[in-house]
């Protein structure tokens, strides 16, 4: 047991656990929050578009007023992770970084009379897995991409709509280019390349922690080698860009995924999870969702610890009769007052956020694959009228070729014709 434990833990101190923690803490200063974070250093830095709703809290502290108004639009992750951190320590959270959780039964032991626990530890949560049975009621892939990213000095921007179609053309693969906002001199540029299946297959190895380098793609996919070759070429010469770093290409499965339950009670215990340990979404829908996630649950946390008095908490051991499990539904019927649970709203609101998001999702991808498609066949028909025009080139050269070598036999036959009757003539002045 912790000197003194904490009132809520969250697993995980990406931007929307850090959202979550700021936004309890400042709808009520009293509670204490601790985070556990595995990472000394945020892995991601990839741009994002966020949009102003996703930031939207009710909380009108002029800190976080100031740090929301800066992250709207095109932002990278980085620099959300690194102002969301600023204000957690500025306002009294605990971070506790190179806290790896493996076991959330352990952690719940070490912190022994904490109520809330919170998993906010991305794609592969552990506290979903334990705490929830991995049990995902949506589990497909959407598309398959992978991001070339780097920083350049100073600002740069994408190419005119005509030299992108061009490039697009020029190239075997249809990519998009998200650029960021300049920040200290410095901006961000990512490229996501739709790849094929084979494609991800041969960069299954390659991940955000060890990413690949052009010259890893040229031995294990060449022609997505070559079509960054054709872009990042491009951009340097066309866009005038100075690279601060070597570009760097991780494979990516745009996967849509959705926890069955996203809250539990156990022995006088929440347990929830919010952001990529609760649903995933492609399209940049994800980090969106996730923050509105993480206000409809830091309200929910601090309404439903002012509601509920203060619980004995029991860990099982194991030992004994096992206690029948309640569920949401029915720890808001026991209310005295009969009012509606906070956490059961949540998970409401989870619920008819994941759905909607994807008829979107869906929506989106249907879009995009038909205009992947559309580009390959005009790509192909391109490449066809290429090839045609240097088939007929190298006909014509061939053609050429031959009238002239007719051309010189014609003339040696005439000047042998005129060496001949020269010949002649003199043959008859002699006789």
């Amino acid at each position: 047991m912790e000197e003194k434990d904490p009132d809520i833990v969250i697993v995980g101190a990406g931007p929307v656990g850090l959202f979550l923690a700021i936004q309890i803490v400042l709808r009520n200063p009293t509670l204490k929050v601790v985070m556990m974070e595995k990472y000394a250093e945020y892995k991601r830095k990839h741009v994002l578009r966020i949009e102003k709703e996703s930031l939207e809290t009710g909380i009108n502290d002029p800190r976080l007023v100031k740090l929301v108004s800066e992250l709207k639009g095109k932002t990278p992750t980085s620099l959300i992770e690194e102002n969301f951190k600023a204000l957690a320590g500025e306002i009294g959270i605990s971070i506790r970084v190179g806290e790896y959780v493996k076991d959330i039964e352990a952690l719940q032991k070490r912190f022994h009379n904490t109520r809330y626990f919170i998993g906010a530890d991305g794609r592969k949560s552990v506290m979903r897995t334990q705490k929830f049975g991995d049990n995902l009621c949506l589990n497909y892939n959407v598309m398959k991409v992978a991001f070339c990213k780097y920083r350049v000095e100073g600002e740069t921007s994408p190419f005119h709509w005509t030299r992108y179609i061009s490039l697009v053309h020029d190239s075997n693969h249809t990519i998009y280019e998200l650029i960021g906002k300049p920040k200290d001199g410095v901006t961000s540029v990512t490229l996501q390349i739709f790849v094929s299946s084979e494609e991800l297959e041969k960069m299954s190895r390659f991940n955000f922690k060890d990413p690949a380098k052009i010259a890893d793609l040229e031995s294990v996919c060449p022609k997505l080698a070559e079509s960054l070759n054709i872009w990042l070429k491009a951009r340097k010469l066309e866009m005038k860009e100075k690279r601060i770093d070597e570009p760097k290409i991780n494979p990516v499965p745009l996967d849509l995924y959705q926890s069955t339950d996203v809250v539990k009670r156990e022995n006088g215990v929440t347990y929830a999870i919010v952001g990529d340990a609760a649903f995933g979404l492609p399209f940049f829908r994800a980090l969106n969702d996730g923050l509105l996630c993480a206000t409809k649950l830091s309200k929910a946390i601090v309404e439903d610890l002012s509601r509920r008095p203060q619980e004995k908490i029991r860990i099982n051991n194991g030992q004994g009769k096992k206690k029948r499990k309640k569920s949401i539904s029915s720890i808001s019927s026991a209310s005295t007052n009969q009012e509606s649970d906070p956490m059961e709203e949540y998970s409401a609101f989870f619920k008819r956020l994941a759905w909607w998001e994807k008829q979107k999702v869906n929506s989106k991808a249907m879009m995009i694959g038909s205009s992947v498609n559309t580009v390959k066949v005009s790509r192909k028909v391109k490449q066809k009228s290429v090839r045609s025009k240097q088939r007929a080139s190298s006909v014509q050269k061939r053609y050429l070729r031959v009238k002239a070598r007719r051309d010189r036999q014609r003339a040696e036959e005439e000047e042998e014709k005129v060496v001949a009757d020269e010949i002649s003539s003199v043959y008859c002045e002699l006789m």
